[in-house]
C-alpha cells in the first residue's frame, strides 16, 4: 500500500491543479481579511463594526473559507483518483501489482487523508501569517486553538470525501462525477437545512462544527464522522471488489 500512497502523492503535488487551488483559498481568505477589516476602518460605513475584529476572528475566517475551498478541491481529488484513473486505464495497471483491490481502496483513503491533513495545516500557517499582517494582536492561544480545530476539522471533511468514493466508483465520466461530487456538498446540504431534524445526521452539517459550533457537539461530531468513514469505506471496497477496470 505504501507505493500506492506515495504514486498518489507525487501525481497531486506535481499537478498545476492544487497549487492554483491553494492560491485561490489564501486570495479569498486574505480577501475575507481585508474585507473585514477595512469594514471596521468605516470604509464601507459610516460607523464601521461595532466590534473589535481580534486575531482570532481573522484567523478563523480564513480558516472557513480554506475548509469550504477544500471541500470543492476534495471532490475534483477523488474524481481524479478514481473515475479518472478507471477511464484512462491508470488503474487496471495499479492492479497488475501485487496489491488486493482492498489495499487499493484503503491505500487511496489515506492518501486522501492526509493530503486534507496537511492542506488545512499548511493554510492555518499561511493565515496565521495573513491574520498577524492584517489583523495584528497576535495571541499564541488563538493560534493553538484554530490549529487544532483546523485539524479536527479534517475527520468530517474525510467522511464527506469517503461519501465521494460512491459516485466516483460508479460513474464512468469525469464530468458527471464532479457534477454529482458537488451536489452532494452543496446542494444536498442546502435541502437538507429545511429539516433540520434530518440535517443533523447529514455529515455535511458537521465540516463546519469545530471551528463554529458548540463544543458540546464535538463529540457527536466524532462519532457520526468515524461512523460515516467506516460506512462508505465497506461500500466502497465491496462496488470496487465487484468493478469491471479498463484496459
Amino acid at each position: 500500500m505504501g507505493s500506492i500512497i506515495k504514486n498518489e502523492f507525487f501525481k497531486v503535488f506535481r499537478s498545476k491543479a492544487i497549487y492554483v487551488m491553494e492560491l485561490i483559498g489564501i486570495f479569498l481568505g486574505g480577501g475575507i481579511l481585508f474585507f473585514l477589516k477595512t469594514l471596521q476602518k468605516g470604509v464601507f460605513g459610516a460607523e464601521g463594526m461595532k466590534e473589535t475584529l481580534t486575531f482570532y476572528d481573522g484567523l478563523s475566517s480564513f480558516t472557513n473559507v480554506i475548509i469550504f475551498i477544500l471541500s470543492i478541491w476534495a471532490v475534483l481529488l477523488v474524481t481524479s483518483m478514481i473515475t479518472e484513473e478507471n477511464r484512462n486505464g491508470t488503474l487496471k495497471y495499479t492492479l497488475i501489482n501485487p496489491v488486493t483491490r482492498i489495499e487499493v481502496i484503503i491505500a487511496k483513503s489515506i492518501f486522501l487523508y492526509l493530503t486534507l491533513f496537511i492542506m488545512v495545516a499548511v493554510h492555518i500557517i499561511i493565515g496565521i501569517i495573513a491574520s498577524a499582517i492584517i489583523v495584528g494582536g497576535v495571541n499564541i492561544n488563538d493560534i493553538v486553538e484554530i490549529l487544532i480545530k483546523g485539524i479536527l476539522t479534517t475527520i468530517p471533511m474525510f467522511g464527506l470525501s469517503m461519501v465521494l468514493f460512491i459516485p466516483a466508483l460508479l460513474l464512468e465520466s469525469t464530468s458527471h462525477t464532479i457534477i454529482i461530487g458537488f451536489i452532494i456538498t452543496n446542494f444536498i446540504d442546502g435541502v437538507l437545512r429545511i429539516k433540520p431534524a434530518i440535517h443533523k445526521y447529514s455529515i455535511t452539517a458537521y465540516t463546519s462544527t469545530f471551528l463554529n459550533g458548540n463544543s458540546e457537539a464535538y463529540m457527536i461530531t466524532l462519532i457520526l464522522s468515524a461512523i460515516y468513514i467506516i460506512i462508505f469505506l465497506v461500500l466502497s471496497i465491496l462496488l470496487f471488489n465487484n468493478k469491471e477496470i479498463k484496459a
